[in-house]
C-alpha cells in the first residue's frame, strides 16, 4: 500500500476523532486545518518523486560507490541524440534514455542505435502530454503499454524501467505500473539542462552528484554542438570529482529488460459487448469522430496563463467561501467579538466575485481547449471501436 494510501486512512481517523470529542466551531476549523494539510501533502506528493508518495521509485542507487549514472528524457531525436550517443561512445560510458513512444516510432533507427550501442531504453509515455498526470488508471496503462509495444516492435526489447513525464505522480499510477510491469525510475540530480546556460548546468551536477546518483537530462531542448560540449563538460566535472559511470542494472540492481515476453491480449467479448460495439460502429456520431482530423500535436500546446489564472482564482473562491464562514465564527466566539462574525459573509460574497472573475478569464479559453479535448477524445474513442470490429 502507498504512503499516499495510509495518509489519507490516517486523515480520515483523524477527522472522525474531531466529530466524536469536539463540536461547532473547534470541529470545523479542526477539519479545515486537516483538509489544508492533506492537500499540502498531496500536491507535494504529485510534484516531487522522491517522496514516493503515490508509487515506489528508484531515485538514487547503492551508496559506497563512487559511481554516477546518467539518463536522458524526452528523445530520441534526429539531431540531438546521435550526438550525445557519440559522445558516449568516445568515453566509452553507457546511459539511459528514457524514450517518447510517438518519437520512437518516428525515429526507429535511432531507437535501434541506442540498443545497439549497449545503452538501456526506457519507457517515458506514448506522447509525454502535459496533462499526463491527470490521466486515471486507463489512461496510464495505455500510455505506458503503447511504448512497451512500439520499443518491442523496433529494438526487440521490452522496457523494465519507466520514468513519468515531467517527474509528476498521481494515486492511479502504481496499479498501472504493475499491469505493465514496470519500475518506476526517478533522479537525485536535476539541473533543468533545457532551460539554463551550459555552464550553469554543469556546475549544478558536479555540485549536487553523490555517490550513487541518476542525473536527469535531455537528449532534445539544445543544438547539437551545444548538447555536444554540455556532455563532454558534464562528463569531464564529474570524472575529476574522481566519479566513474556505470549502467542502471549494476547501479540499481534491476535488469533494464523484461525477459518474460507474454503479453496479455485484448479479445472482444460475445454477446451484450459485441453488440453494443457494433451498434456504437455504426453509430453517426462514431463515423463523424473516425473522420475528424485532429492529431496530438493539436491538443499539446499548454493553454494560455490566462486560462491558468482563472482556474486557481476558481480555487481560490472555494477556500475563503464557507471555509473563512466557519473560521471567523469560530474566531469570533472564541474571542468574544461578535463583530467579526460578520467577516465570514463578507468572505463569502468576496468569494463569489474571485470566481467569477476566475470563471470569465478562463472561459474561452476553457471552452476552446475544452472542444478540442473532446474532439481527441472522441477521435481516440472511434479509433478503439474501429479496431475492435476489424480484429473480431
Amino acid at each position: 500500500m502507498s504512503r499516499f494510501y495510509w495518509t489519507s486512512i490516517i486523515f480520515l481517523f483523524l477527522a472522525g476523532i474531531s466529530f466524536i470529542f469536539f463540536s461547532s466551531p473547534q470541529q470545523e476549523l479542526i477539519l479545515l486545518l486537516l483538509l489544508v494539510i492533506y492537500l499540502a501533502l498531496f500536491s507535494m506528493g504529485v510534484a516531487v518523486l522522491r517522496l514516493k508518495f503515490f508509487c515506489r521509485a528508484v531515485c538514487r542507487g547503492k551508496t559506497g560507490i563512487n559511481k554516477i549514472f546518467l539518463t536522458f528524457d524526452d528523445g530520441p531525436d534526429l539531431q540531438v541524440t546521435p550526438v550525445v550517443l557519440s559522445v558516449l561512445e568516445s568515453y566509452h560510458i553507457k546511459a539511459a534514455f528514457f524514450c517518447i513512444g510517438e518519437k520512437v516510432a518516428q525515429y526507429p533507427q535511432m531507437a535501434r542505435r541506442i540498443v545497439d550501442e549497449g545503452h538501456t531504453i526506457a519507457n517515458h509515455s506514448m506522447h509525454h502530454f502535459w496533462w499526463t498526470n491527470f490521466l486515471t488508471f486507463k489512461g496510464l496503462n495505455r500510455e505506458m503499454a503503447e511504448t512497451q509495444a512500439v520499443i518491442k516492435s523496433i529494438t526487440g526489447e521490452t522496457p523494465a524501467f519507466f520514468r513519468p513525464p515531467a517527474g509528476l505522480t498521481n494515486p492511479h499510477i502504481e496499479k498501472a505500473l504493475r499491469k505493465n510491469d514496470l519500475t518506476c525510475i526517478g533522479w537525485d540530480v536535476r539541473p533543468f539542462d533545457t532551460k539554463r546556460p551550459k555552464d550553469r548546468v554543469v556546475n549544478t551536477i558536479a555540485r549536487k552528484a553523490r555517490e550513487g546518483s541518476i542525473v536527469l537530462m535531455h537528449d532534445t531542448g539544445r543544438t547539437p554542438q551545444d548538447m555536444e560540449a554540455l556532455v563532454r563538460d558534464v562528463i569531464a566535472a564529474l570524472q575529476s570529482k574522481g566519479f566513474s559511470f556505470s549502467t542502471l542494472n549494476d547501479l540499481v540492481g534491476l535488469e533494464p529488460y523484461q525477459r518474460n515476453d507474454a503479453v496479455e491480449k485484448e479479445s472482444l467479448s460475445t454477446g451484450i459487448i459485441a453488440r453494443i460495439t457494433l451498434w456504437l460502429a455504426q453509430a453517426s456520431f462514431i463515423r463523424k469522430a473516425l473522420a475528424d482530423d485532429i492529431s496530438p500535436a493539436d491538443i499539446k500546446q499548454r493553454p494560455s496563463t490566462r486560462f491558468f489564472v482563472g482556474l486557481s482564482l476558481v480555487a481560490f473562491s472555494y477556500i475563503i467561501g464557507w471555509p473563512a464562514v466557519a473560521f471567523f465564527a469560530f474566531l469570533g466566539v472564541y474571542l468574544d467579538v461578535k463583530e467579526i462574525v460578520l467577516l465570514g459573509p463578507a468572505s463569502y460574497l468576496f468569494s463569489y466575485l474571485v470566481f467569477i472573475a476566475g470563471a470569465a478569464l478562463a472561459g474561452v479559453d476553457g471552452i476552446k481547449y475544452g472542444r478540442l479535448f473532446y474532439r481527441w477524445t472522441m477521435h481516440q474513442f472511434a479509433l478503439r471501436i474501429a479496431a475492435r470490429i476489424k480484429n473480431r
